[in-house]
C-alpha cells in the first residue's frame, strides 16, 4: 500500500507541476494588448484624462509591465505635451484578491525618478496611494515648448486619493511634494523672461474634498526671491474651468531686488512688515485674473 501511495503521489506531483507550468506560461503569453484596448475603452469616460499605452507584457516574476505610457488632458489640444511614464509594473495582492477587495501593487519610472504605491477598487471608488522620489525636472517635455529655457531639480512627493470614478471632482485626498537642488534659466511668464535663479527649493500641500482643492501651502524660495500661495480652487468637471480664489505673496532679494523693486512697488502696493508684496488670483485655471 505505501508503494502504491508513493506512486500515485509521484504522478499527482507531475500533474500539479504541469498545471503550474501551464498557468505560468499562459500568463506570460496572455494577449494583454486586447485587454489593454478593452480596459482603456471602458474607462475612457470615467477618468479625467486620456491614456495611451504602447505595450503590456508579463515579466518572469509575473509583474504586468506597461511601457510607453502617455497621459493627456481630457480635451484634445493642438501641440499638447503628454506626461510620460517610461515604465510601470503592476502585480495584484493575492491576500486582497481573496478578501474580494482587489489591490494592485505599482512601481515605475518617470523622468529618471521612481514611483511606487498601491491602487485598489472599493465599490465605486478607487483608493490610490503613491509616492515618488528624485524625478528629474530637466527631462520634463513641457520645457520643450519654451525655446531657450532650462530647468533642473529633483521632485519628490506623496499622493493619497480616494478617487470617485463616477464624478472625479467629488474625490478626496492629499498631495504633498518637495522640490530641491533646483535652478531656472530663460523661463518666461506671459512674455516676461524671468532672471536666472539658483538654489531653488519648494514645497506644497494640497487637499481635495467636497468639490474643492485647498492649497494649504505652495512655496518657492531661491537666491533671488521668495514666494508662496494659499487658498481654494472650486473644481469643475473640465479642470481648466475650475475657479480660483488664491492669495499670494512675493519678496525680491539680492540683485533682483535692486533691479526690479521699483517696478514691483509700482504694481504691488500691499507690502507687509517682512517686505512681502501681496496679491490675489481669481478667474479660472485657464484664464487667471490677478489683483494687486
Amino acid at each position: 500500500m505505501p508503494e502504491k501511495i508513493k506512486t500515485l503521489g509521484k504522478y499527482a506531483g507531475y500533474g500539479l507541476l504541469a498545471l503550474l507550468l501551464f498557468l505560468y506560461f499562459s500568463l506570460l503569453t496572455f494577449p494583454y494588448d486586447l485587454l489593454k484596448d478593452r480596459l482603456l475603452l471602458q474607462w475612457a469616460d470615467k477618468l479625467p484624462c486620456r491614456i495611451h499605452i504602447e505595450e503590456i507584457r508579463t515579466t518572469p516574476f509575473l509583474w504586468i509591465q506597461c511601457t510607453g505610457i502617455e497621459i493627456f488632458q481630457k480635451k484634445k489640444m493642438e501641440g499638447e505635451q503628454p506626461l510620460d511614464l517610461e515604465k510601470l509594473k503592476m502585480r495584484p495582492s493575492l491576500l486582497k484578491l481573496i478578501t474580494g477587495k482587489p489591490v494592485l501593487r505599482l512601481k515605475g519610472l518617470i523622468y529618471n525618478g521612481q514611483v511606487k504605491g498601491t491602487a485598489g477598487k472599493n465599490n465605486k471608488d478607487m483608493e490610490i496611494a503613491l509616492d515618488w522620489k528624485d524625478i528629474q525636472m530637466s527631462d520634463n517635455p513641457l520645457l520643450a515648448k519654451m525655446e531657450g529655457s532650462q530647468m533642473t531639480g529633483m521632485l519628490s512627493g506623496e499622493l493619497l486619493l480616494n478617487l470617485k470614478l463616477d464624478h472625479w471632482i467629488t474625490s478626496e485626498g492629499t498631495l504633498t511634494f518637495q522640490f530641491d537642488q533646483g535652478s531656472f534659466s530663460g523661463l518666461q511668464i506671459r512674455g516676461f523672461t524671468l532672471p536666472d535663479m539658483q538654489e531653488v527649493t519648494g514645497k506644497g500641500e494640497i487637499r481635495m474634498a467636497k468639490k474643492k482643492a485647498t492649497v494649504e501651502t505652495l512655496a518657492l524660495t531661491s537666491d533671488l526671491l521668495s514666494s508662496s500661495l494659499d487658498g481654494k480652487i472650486d473644481l469643475r468637471s473640465r479642470f481648466n474651468s475650475s475657479r480660483l480664489n488664491i492669495k499670494g505673496k512675493i519678496k525680491l532679494t539680492g540683485e533682483l531686488a535692486s533691479q526690479y523693486e521699483p517696478m514691483l512697488a509700482s504694481i504691488l502696493r500691499n507690502k507687509d512688515e517682512e517686505n512681502f508684496y501681496a496679491y490675489t488670483i481669481k478667474g479660472s485655471i485657464k484664464n487667471p485674473r490677478f489683483s494687486f
